[in-house]
């Protein structure tokens, strides 16, 4: 891939300023680069780990929850425009906000802890599932993962506010496991596999969090579309099944984007 020569090679490019993406670009002409991204992962994740019945609706019908986030942040939201620029500007705001109360998070401004708690009371079981691993890690200084793997917490403890000593992780660690740990890890070997099977020239580059990054061949990018369904969906779900005996029965879904550079594509002269 080429770049500016910005040195990346010691950042963590999940958490990098999204205009950097700009940079990225596959080194051929007429080349495109692909991005594969699980849509709402740790959300999807934690809402079959929690078996969520909000959860399941929400993601079944196509639930815009950072639009949830923003009605409850900002009063004008709700009264905007669906294609007033504001409105869509305040989403993106809201984003930041969307899923913390799913690891922890509890304090900030009055409105953000509105929101948390509206989150809280609508995904009952999740925040019921939050109660369960507190527990088990107070009463056994561990929690166990769905796969077996072992997390210590050891000498937990109750507070008053009913919370327990390292909630945040504990609440956290079992999400981002089976998202990124797992789930999204072994949906990018798949798809390796799959290029490397059909003898694609495209390449895969790299796994950013719960996407993955390839520089696509101007002629592969119908048989990419098809494969990256197969490999980071049908095939990553059975292959649960088959080593773990796990079945994730809540959607897992993922989105194609195809663009000059990294997630934009750029102006033409």
């Amino acid at each position: 891939m080429q770049s500016t020569g910005i040195d990346v090679t010691q950042k963590n490019l999940q958490n990098i300023d999204r205009t950097l993406k700009k940079v990225v670009t596959a080194r051929h002409d007429g080349w495109m680069t692909r991005q594969n991204d699980y849509a709402q992962m740790e959300f999807r994740m934690a809402a079959f780990l929690a078996q969520d019945e909000q959860a399941l609706i929400d993601i079944n019908n196509g639930e815009d929850v950072h639009s949830n986030t923003a009605t409850v942040l900002f009063d004008e939201y709700a009264g905007l425009a669906l294609d007033d620029p504001k409105r869509g500007k305040l989403r993106t705001a809201a984003k930041a906000d969307t899923f913390k109360p799913l690891f922890g998070g509890e304090s900030g401004t009055p409105k953000q802890r509105k929101y948390y708690e509206f989150f809280r009371r609508r995904y009952a079981g999740i925040s019921a599932w939050h109660r369960k691993l507190m527990a088990e890690a107070a009463s056994t200084g561990k929690v166990v993962a769905r796969t077996g793997l072992i997390f210590h917490f050891p000498n937990t403890t109750y507070q008053q506010n009913g919370n327990v000593t390292g909630h945040t992780k504990i609440k956290n660690y079992n999400v981002q496991y089976m998202a990124t740990g797992e789930t999204a890890v072994i949906g990018t070997f798949m798809l390796w596999h799959q290029m490397k099977s059909h003898k694609l020239k495209s390449l895969l580059v790299n796994e950013v969090h719960d996407s993955v990054v390839i520089e696509q061949h101007p002629d592969e990018h119908d048989i990419l579309t098809e494969l990256s369904e197969k490999a980071m969906v049908t095939d990553t779900l059975q292959y649960m099944r088959d080593l773990y005996g796990i079945d994730i029965n809540y959607p897992v879904a993922i989105d194609q984007e195809v663009h000059t550079n990294w997630g934009y594509n750029r102006e033409c002269a």
